[in-house]
Order: C-alpha cells, then structure tokens, then sequence
C-alpha cells in the first residue's frame, strides 16, 4: 500500500510532453550529493540497564521509573534543524514521520532522522561538512555521550571547483572529518579516470551496533524521454511524476508512505519510509546537459530485482551501484552484484570488494551495451562515450592513496 501526502492527479499526456523545453542554464546543477550518517551512543548507564532487552522496547519502562527523559533523536524540534540547515545552505520543503522515522524533504535533497542516528543527504553547492559539530550537537541535546559512527560518502562532482572550498577535493573533506574523528579511514572506489565513489567511515565500537544494510544507485545521462516526466509542466503535480514513472511501484509487498516534491521549472525528489521504520529517496536532476539521478534505501531484501526496477525508470548511459553492510545482514546482496548481468542492456565494467570499520563495501559500474562496446581483450575497465564527452581534467580527481592495496576486482583502479 501506497499513501502519498496529495492526492493523484491526471498522468501526463504525450501531447504535454511533447510541449517541454529544456531550460537554458549558465551552468549545470550538482546533481551529485554528498550523504553525511552519524550514530550516537547512549551513556553506559542507560545501555546497563537494558542488557537482556532493546532499548526502543524498553525506553518508555526508563522514562517512568527514573523520571529521566528519553534519549532520542525523535525528540528534535523542527527548528531546531532547520537552524543548523541553513549553514549547510538549504532548507526543509516537506517533512513525514512514523514513529520511528522523521523525514524531511529538503531543498536539497533528504534529512531522516531515526532514535539515534541521522542520514542528511544534500546536492549542489551545499557546505555539509560545515555544520558536522552542529549535527553532533543535536545528539548531545537530547543526552547521547558521544558518536558511535559515521559515514561520508559522495559520487565524482561534475564541477568541483564551483563547491565550497572544502568540498572541492576529497582530500580536503577527509582532513575536515578526522578533524572530529581521527581513526577514521577514507577510501576512493572507483577507477580515476572514471566515475569513481569517496567513503569516509569512523567507528567507535569494535563490532557493528545493528544489522544495517544500504543499496545506491547513482546514475548518470538518463533516457531522454525519462527525463522529461521530472518537468514541472501545466497542473502536474509530483504525484503524478512517482505514479507515472514508476517510482510508487518500487516497494508493492510493503506499506509505504510517500513525500515528493517537483521542482520548477524541472527537478524531482521524494522521501519515503517503507514498513514505518526503514526508508527510500530519489533525487533527480533532467536537464539535458547533466542529467543526474540517484536512489537509496536501506530496504536490501531483493535488492538486485529493486536495482533492476530502479533503473528501468531511469534508463541511464551509465550508473554505479554501491552496497555497504556489516557482517551479519544481507550478505548474499554483495554477491548479487557479481553477477556482470545484472541489468539487462549494460555492461559491467568494474567490480570492487572491500571491508573496513566493521562493514563490507560493494561498488560496480555500468555501462550502456549501447555505448560500451565490447570490453577489452585483457579485462580492463573501460570509458564509454557518454564519459569521453566531458574533459577528465574538469572532472573531480578522485585521490586515492597509492599504498591501498586492498581492493579486489576487475580492471584498473589506481
């Protein structure tokens, strides 16, 4: 069951479609999104007493006989958020919530916020990593002793040079992190002189807190005639673009609420929370000269099926998938991704394995039959077309550390 925060109106016709012009832009939007995950940890008073139990089942049983107040991420105001999203540079449209997840449709992209941790994804030229004391400031308001993990991770910039200073090499952004976190690791998957993924990691703990798993896909010069349905044209709401292409359909076994927002005069995001306690965004950039899409959810069951789903929306040149789990949760997804047919109609060109921070990392890259070709006799990763087009040299380097040795996989990475 799907419920949306309007109703459905009227799918677009063809006639509508055909009336939409691309808009005339200066420059290209960022469609690529820095992602910044932070979980607290409660102090060892709380955690003691609740050693044979969760404490989501226990907190209300902590709340009425020590008359303390509960320590939960849930508990935060809105503005109180919103004070700390303004130095990121963005705001909140929308929000939704159940009881166990608040989510907040944001300017830039997405905000969930769960009992104790909190996902803030934003694109363009957001200054995420400005406001990481101000993010674990919200946890310390509401009594978490301190951070347990983190995760920072983003896709290859189109522009970087048009990012906030510390934005614009990872390099810069991973000195920023350890500033607070310095046993944190940083990692670049991805070949250099392609589309390449950045991850910073921290963790506290010597094993993984919960059984967490999350699915990205990141793709890039979508269909052109999927682009066009994220257009703001005549009375069609965002209602209409998740109906009509097919987003509303990607979770048909569960109970899912839905929080879109379509921009003017084009671009799309919407927020949704699967089964009251796990969650799914979509974010999408369809100007022709940098269209950009990306989808997320920590909903990992079947998830090469929901890759598949996913980009059949979309029907990118190109795009990454990204797996990252602990030890102990959908350990059969990293291999789902070996399989080089996963996507009917691309080629794989790259496959990378990795395990640091109590997790496992997954990255592979795929390409276009269209564009791609037959891959090279010797296996190496190639660059399709569609990447050729842009100048490596304006791209965003991606830095890794020659000294990694630690990824396994095909072809050329560093």
């Amino acid at each position: 069951m799907v419920r949306f925060q309007e109703d459905f109106a009227s799918s677009p016709s063809s006639s509508e479609m055909g009336s939409i012009v691309d808009p005339i832009v200066d420059k290209p939007f960022e469609g690529a999104e820095k992602l910044l995950e932070i979980s607290f940890q409660r102090p060892r008073r709380h955690i003691a007493k609740f050693r044979n139990g969760s404490y989501a089942a226990n907190r209300m049983k902590l709340v009425e006989n020590d008359s303390e107040p509960e320590i939960n991420l849930l508990r935060l105001r809105r503005d109180d958020v919103e004070k700390i999203l303004d130095k990121v540079n963005c705001s909140i449209l929308n929000e939704c919530r159940s009881d166990q997840v608040t989510a907040y449709l944001l300017s830039e992209s997405s905000l969930f916020i769960f009992e104790d941790r909190m996902i803030v994804k934003t694109c363009g030229q957001t200054n995420l990593l400005n406001a990481i004391e101000d993010f674990i400031g919200l946890g310390k308001s509401v009594g978490f002793d301190s951070v347990a993990e983190v995760f920072y991770s983003r896709p290859k910039f189109l522009n970087p040079d048009e990012q906030p200073f510390r934005h614009q090499k990872f390099k810069r952004e991973t000195e920023t992190l350890l500033n607070y976190f310095d046993k944190g690791l940083a990692r670049v998957l991805g070949s250099t002189n392609s589309d390449c993924y950045h991850l910073f990691c921290f963790s506290r703990n010597r094993s993984p807190r919960r059984s967490n798993c999350t699915v990205e896909v990141i793709m890039n010069s979508l269909d052109n005639d999927k682009r066009m349905l994220f257009f703001k044209e005549g009375d069609r709401t965002a209602s209409d673009v998740t109906k009509s292409a097919g987003i509303a359909d990607l979770f048909t076994n569960s109970s899912v609420m839905i929080d879109d927002y379509l921009f003017e005069p084009c671009g799309y995001s919407v927020n949704g929370i699967i089964d009251q306690k796990r969650y799914f965004t979509v974010h999408v950039t369809p100007e022709k000269c940098a269209s950009y899409a990306s989808f997320e959810t920590d909903h990992c069951e079947n998830a090469a099926e929901l890759v598949g789903k996913v980009v059949a929306i979309f029907q990118p040149s190109r795009f990454i998938v990204t797996v990252i789990s602990d030890e102990s949760s959908h350990a059969d997804v990293h291999g789902q991704l070996r399989s080089a047919d996963l996507v009917a109609g691309y080629e794989r060109c790259e496959f990378q394995f990795a395990m640091f921070c109590h997790q496992t990392a997954t990255f592979a890259r795929f390409e276009s039959r269209r564009l791609a070709g037959p891959p090279p006799d010797d296996g190496a990763a190639f660059v399709a077309a569609a990447v050729l087009e842009t100048d490596a040299s304006a791209g965003d380097p991606c830095e890794p550390d020659p000294r990694d040795v630690w990824c396994q996989g095909e072809g050329p990475y560093f």
